[in-house]
């Protein structure tokens, strides 16, 4: 479907990061979040933090999006 941000891995995975870091977060300036994507990155590239992405749940939430002809 387009338009459809809950079934592109990739927004699923940006608001993973975006619930991980800036959930309880304030940020002085761009330099301080660079710095705290870096550490993220970092520490999800260690396997430090695992994001656990589902297909089947993507194509469960596929299967229920509404159709128009």
């Amino acid at each position: 479907p387009v338009k459809s941000p809950r079934l592109n891995a990739i927004e699923q995975f940006w608001l993973f990061i975006k619930n991980y870091i800036s959930a309880a977060s304030i940020f002085n300036d761009l330099k301080d979040l660079y710095h705290t994507l870096r550490r993220f990155f970092w520490r999800y590239s260690n396997y430090d933090i695992v994001y656990n992405f589902s297909l089947a749940k993507t194509i469960h939430i596929w299967k229920q999006w509404p159709s128009y002809s």
